[in-house]
């Protein structure tokens, strides 16, 4: 319990208390003490025992709380802005809806911590231990967390655009619909994190650590990420426009449905990435392999191909309309259907020819014989179907003309 008379000179206001306290250096013991809706501007409260106390709607703001114990202390909608907590302990403390502006809370223990809907307005949170944290709906905005720990944190609608997040620790955090942008989260580690439909446009991510991280229908337009690490992410739908992933890891990433219109994705390792009906309009992908990729459907036009490797890839009713496929390999390729107007197909490394055939047709345009048959009847001949490039035409560009109320493709003639 708290010390009585600690207590009541506490109560007298801050320049008793404060006066007491240059007198006396000793830690005060104020354990449980119930001190609700009290006015303690700018006072010094530092090293104290304040562990259970109850401070909701107190008037904290620039008080010294730096290496106070606070755990388990009830600090609901009080007011600590300015005030200095480093090295305090606040370990399942509850400060939700408290205000927390440019408050210094660098190295505090806040492990469990409440800080739903708190306030923390470029709060310095360097170095901190938040792990199983709850902020949800916590406005973060240009706070410093630089290195911190929030793994497994809940940070789910929290607002932190602008915020430094630098070689902090994410994994395993929910940040669902959570407002990242224009932060700098260079070396961040969210592996296995939440953040379906977070916000990440504009954000600084080079070299961060992504792995398993659900980013379904994610917002991440023109966000840098360089060097960074994707494996096995699921980015179905999301907008991933105008992003620099130069170098990035996105071996066994989910990318189906995914804009990634303009991304720069050389150098980019696209091991076993599923593309299926991706936008990669005007997209850079300049000497990727692609091998058996399966890109049906997928919107290629105007994209950068040069010396990529496609050859036994997919790439029925694609669209490559504009596409640079220079010195591309679409060896053995299945363009079924594919769009190729004004495509550039010149030096094209074409040492085994593509396959423009329907899917279950042969190579050579007819269609596999039936099982069971002895003697074998001549196979059924290839129908004309309308968009289909007809097998053994030269691999060229096309153009699309309507005859006989048919579409067919035949190659430009040389200008």
């Amino acid at each position: 319990m708290a010390d009585q008379g600690q207590l009541a000179l506490l109560r007298q206001g801050r320049a008793e208390w404060n006066q007491w306290r240059s007198d006396h250096p000793r830690v005060p013991d104020l354990t449980r003490a119930g001190l609700s809706h009290i006015c303690l501007s700018d006072v010094n409260l530092q090293g104290a025992n304040l562990k259970g106390a109850d401070l909701s709607h107190a008037e904290l703001s620039g008080a010294d709380l730096s290496g106070v114990d606070l755990s388990g202390a009830d600090l609901y909608k009080t007011n600590l802005n300015r005030s200095v907590l480093s090295g305090a302990n606040l370990s399942r403390a509850n400060l939700g809806c408290a205000q927390l502006g440019n408050a210094n809370l660098s190295r505090a223990n806040l492990r469990k911590i409440h800080l739903n809907e708190a306030k923390l307005i470029h709060a310095d949170l360097r170095e901190a231990d938040l792990r199983g944290a709850d902020l949800s709906e916590a406005d973060l905005r240009e706070a410093d967390l630089s290195a911190a720990d929030l793994s497994g944190a809940n940070l789910s609608y929290a607002n932190l655009s602008g915020a430094i997040l630098n070689g902090a620790n994410l994994s395993g955090a929910i940040l669902r619909s959570t407002d990242l942008g224009k932060a700098i989260l260079l070396d961040a580690n969210f592996s296995k994190a939440n953040l379906a439909s977070a916000n990440l446009s504009c954000a600084n991510l080079r070299g961060a650590r992504l792995d398993g991280a659900g980013l379904c229908e994610a917002y991440m337009c023109a966000a840098d990420l360089r060097e960074v690490r994707l494996y096995t992410a699921d980015l179905r739908g999301a907008n991933l426009s105008n992003t620099n992933l130069r170098g990035a890891h996105l071996s066994g990433a989910e990318l189906s449905g995914a804009n990634l219109s303009y991304a720069d994705l050389s150098e980019t390792d696209l091991n076993n990435v599923k593309l299926r009906e991706a936008n990669l309009h005007g997209a850079n992908l300049r000497g990727a392999d692609l091998s058996k990729f399966d890109l049906s459907e997928a919107r290629l036009d105007g994209a950068c191909l040069r010396k990529a490797r496609l050859c036994d890839a997919k790439l029925e009713s694609a669209d490559l309309s504009g596409a640079n496929l220079r010195q591309a390999d679409l060896s053995h390729a299945q363009m079924y259907r594919v769009k190729l107007r004004r495509a550039d197909l010149s030096r094209q490394n074409a040492q085994r020819r593509p396959d423009w055939s329907q899917p279950g047709e042969n190579r050579t345009g007819r269609r596999e014989s039936g099982g069971g048959k002895s003697g074998g009847s001549e196979p059924e001949q290839c129908q004309d179907v309308p968009g289909q490039i007809r097998p053994g035409q030269a691999v060229s560009v096309y153009t699309q003309q309507c005859r006989s109320e048919r579409r067919r493709f035949e190659p430009c003639r040389p200008e």
